[in-house]
C-alpha cells in the first residue's frame, strides 16, 4: 500500500495475494458476504494474486481487509487503479510417493478443495493425479504446504503443453480417432500414447472421446516417469554376476566399474550392491521423476551399457495377492477396516483391478501388520468402441 500518495478521499482496492488458510469449503459463505457469484469468487481466489474488490472508501476497505485476514486470506490494500500484473495459470497434479500417508493426504486434499475424502482419493488415484486447473502459483504453493510430506506437487501451463492419449487395457479406439492419430482402424494400442497433441488437436480429440473413461487426454508436462532396468548390453562388457556373492573377482571388478559409478551417482545405489541390482533385472531404479530428470538418468545409464526404459508412473493397474500373514487377526481387522474381502485361506488374491495408488496403499497397510503381498496382472475389462 502506497500511503505516501493516499489522501482522506482516496479510493482503495483489495488484492488477494493467496488463499492462505481459507478452505475452499468456506467460499459459499464468503461469496454471499461479498455479493459475488461462487464461480467468480472461486476463480479470483484460485488465480491469485488477483483483484478481489475495488473502488472502496477508506473505512470500508480497511474494515474488509481486517475481516478477510481474520478468515485466513492473505490480502493487501492498494490505491484504486493500481495495475495488477497478469498471473500465469497452471494445471496442478499430485503424486503420492509415500503410500503410508495416503489416507492423511486424501483427507487434507478433501478439506482443501471442500470435497469428500473418497472424491479426493479418486483424484489422486487417476494418473497423473490432476487436482486443480487454471490456478495461480500462490495456490500451488499453498496446496503443497497443506498436503504435507509424502507427495510431489507438479504444475504446468496448458498453453505451453502437449497432450498425450492414455488408452486403458481392453479399450478400442473409435475409427475417427484412429484416423486422427494416423493409426490403423484395427490398431489396439494401450497405455500412454506419445501423440504430442497441441491444444487445438487436443480439443478435436476431446470431442471424440467425451464420456469415455477408458480414453483420456493427459498433459505431458504433468506425467512423472519411472526409470526401469530391463537388462544389460553384453557388447559393452557389462555382465550379470553368476550369483549374489560379492567376493568373486568379477563381482568386485564390476562394483568398481563405470556401471557401478553411474548406479551410485544417478540412483544412489552403493557400489557393493551393483552386482545384485544387475542380477535382478527387470528392476526399478528411480520412481516418479520429472521427464527431463528421468531422461538424463536414462542417458547416463545407457552410456555404460545398461538397458533402461522409461515408464509413465502410476498408470498401470494391478491385482494384489496376499502370500502370508504373521498375524491372521490383524490381517482380518485391517482388511475389514479397508472394506476389502477377508480370504478364507492364504495365499489369496484379494483385489483384481486396482489403480497404482490403491495397490501401493493397500500393500503398505497390509505390510504394516506383517502380511507379505505381491502384485498380480489386472483383469482386463470388456472393450468399448
Amino acid at each position: 500500500m502506497d500511503r505516501a500518495k493516499a489522501s482522506p478521499d482516496s479510493r482503495w482496492q483489495l488484492i488477494v495475494v493467496s488463499i492462505g488458510e481459507l478452505s475452499l469449503a468456506q467460499l459459499p459463505v464468503l461469496s454471499r458476504g461479498l455479493s459475488r457469484s461462487l464461480h467468480e469468487l472461486a476463480k479470483t481466489l484460485c488465480q491469485a494474486p488477483a483483484l478481489l474488490v475495488d473502488d472502496l472508501d477508506h473505512v470500508t476497505s480497511h474494515a474488509l481487509h481486517e475481516l478477510l485476514e481474520g478468515l485466513g486470506l492473505e490480502v493487501r490494500l492498494e490505491l484504486h487503479g493500481t495495475p495488477v500484473p497478469p498471473t500465469p495459470l497452471f494445471e496442478v497434479a499430485v503424486h503420492v510417493n509415500d503410500p503410508s500417508r495416503t489416507p492423511a493426504i486424501a483427507e487434507a486434499l478433501g478439506e482443501f478443495l471442500g470435497i469428500k475424502v473418497d472424491r479426493a482419493f479418486a483424484l489422486l488415484a487417476l494418473p497423473p493425479g490432476v487436482v486443480l486447473g487454471e490456478v495461480g502459483e500462490a495456490l500451488c504453493e499453498r496446496l503443497s504446504n497443506r498436503l504435507g510430506p509424502g507427495v510431489v506437487v507438479s504444475r504446468a501451463r496448458r498453453e505451453e503443453s502437449l497432450f498425450d492419449l492414455h488408452v486403458a487395457r481392453g479399450a478400442q479406439l473409435p475409427a475417427p480417432l484412429a484416423a486422427e492419430l494416423g493409426l490403423s482402424a484395427t490398431a489396439r494400442p494401450n497405455g500412454l500414447l506419445s501423440v504430442g497433441l497441441s491444444q487445438a488437436g487436443a480439443k478435436r480429440v476431446w470431442s471424440m472421446i467425451r464420456g469415455r473413461d477408458d480414453l483420456r487426454l493427459v498433459n505431458r508436462d504433468l506425467v512423472r516417469w519411472d526409470v526401469v532396468l530391463s537388462g544389460t548390453d553384453g557388447d559393452n562388457g557389462v555382465r550379470y554376476p553368476a550369483d549374489d556373492g560379492l567376493s568373486k573377482g568379477a563381482d568386485v571388478s564390476l562394483a568398481h566399474s563405470r556401471v557401478a559409478q553411474v548406479l551410485e551417482a544417478c540412483f544412489k545405489i552403493p557400489p557393493h550392491l551393483a552386482p545384485r541390482v544387475l542380477a535382478n533385472a527387470p528392476l526399478g531404479l528411480a520412481d516418479a521423476c520429472p521427464r527431463k530428470e528421468a531422461e538424463h538418468m536414462a542417458a547416463q545409464a545407457r552410456a555404460v551399457g545398461l538397458n533402461v526404459v522409461l515408464e509413465p508412473a502410476g498408470f498401470e493397474r494391478a491385482g494384489l495377492r496376499v502370500e502370508s500373514a504373521r498375524d491372521g487377526s490383524a490381517l482380518c481387522a485391517t482388511l475389514t477396516r479397508l472394506g476389502m474381502p477377508v480370504p478364507e485361506n492364504l495365499p489369496a488374491i484379494i483385489a483384481s483391478n486396482l489403480s497404482d495408488l490403491e495397490a501401493r496403499t493397500l500393500s503398505e497397510a497390509l505390510s504394516g501388520v506383517g502380511a507379505k503381498t505381491r502384485y498380480t496382472p489386472p483383469e482386463i475389462t470388456e472393450a468399448r468402441v
